[in-house]
């Protein structure tokens, strides 16, 4: 059987599940996206306890940012696992990820890995790193899921904002378009660290930067050559 996840056809599909007094059982499902996989089972209760494990390998990255209702330029082929637990009102849920030659926006890299756990409404980034070449930036901290659907003009409490730590320890500039809407592309080494709090239609960055023979463009604006800062 073929159908489609979202936009994204899948082939091969096999799908055994039953769902009784509130409570789906899937005791196997498995697609193919070309080359790639999708793969699932375990419960959901409606009212209940929720066991869920999900594993793709080798499918394009942009169909989770859809399925997620993130609307950004997502490309690279990812391997990705997550074991949902908790309860259907209050899902946890434990997510390690690969994605190999991607790209955010006009960022670009060569790979991304990462180890998320969601908790209580909470994002819990445990690390994540991102290679390109010799260059390499890390991350962990925090995300609020309130804080990724808050309205620009919205200034959530403290414990409601992002929280990140991002080390750009011999990193590319061209990480600068996907900490930022408002960068369009840049070229050059980069140094230094940020801090991002707020929310995703409303960053907030602290930090110090150096950057050495670079250039970058603000949206609207003239190209700018850095030699350094």
């Amino acid at each position: 059987e073929n159908g489609h996840l979202k936009k994204y056809p899948l082939q091969e599909i096999s799908l055994d599940a039953s769902y009784e007094n509130g409570i789906v059982t899937i005791n196997r499902f498995y697609g193919q996206q070309n080359a790639g996989k999708v793969a699932a089972r375990g419960t959901w209760n409606r009212h209940g306890a929720v066991d869920m494990e999900i594993s793709t390998e080798g499918i394009d990255a942009s169909m989770l940012a859809d399925i997620m209702d993130y609307n950004v330029n997502v490309r690279g082929t990812m391997n990705a696992y997550a074991k949902i637990s908790g309860t259907a009102d209050s899902p946890q849920a434990d997510v390690s990820f690969e994605v190999d030659n991607g790209g955010v926006r006009t960022t670009t890299f060569d790979k991304m890995t990462g180890l998320l756990n969601l908790q209580k409404g909470i994002i819990n980034v445990r690390q994540i790193l991102m290679n390109k070449g010799e260059y390499k930036i890390s991350a962990n901290g925090k995300i609020p899921l309130i804080a990724l659907k808050a309205a620009p003009w919205e200034m959530l409490a403290q414990y409601d904002q992002i929280d990140l730590n991002i080390s750009l320890d011999n990193a590319d500039i061209s990480v600068l378009p996907l900490l930022s809407k408002h960068v369009e592309w840049a070229t050059g080494a980069l140094k230094g660290g940020l801090k991002i709090t707020g929310t995703l239609a409303h960053p907030l960055f602290n930090g110090t930067l150096k950057m050495t023979d670079g250039a970058m463009k603000i949206k609207d604006r003239k190209s700018t050559r850095l030699n350094s800062s």
